[in-house]
């Protein structure tokens, strides 16, 4: 997410209600990068589904 929209992670929020998040992966380098970027923000996530 970072990557691709050129967005300095220091202005991103963090998602402190987020518990669960499903996402759709079609397979490329650069997403699965950016997902973890992603959970950095997401200090209360307890399940993470990734549909292929």
């Amino acid at each position: 997410i970072f990557d691709i929209a050129k967005v300095p992670s220091t202005s991103f929020p963090t998602f402190d209600n987020l518990v669960r998040l499903e996402v759709d992966y079609i397979y490329s380098p650069a997403p699965i990068s950016s997902l973890i970027n992603f959970l950095h923000f997401s200090p209360n996530l307890e399940s993470l589904i990734i549909n292929q």
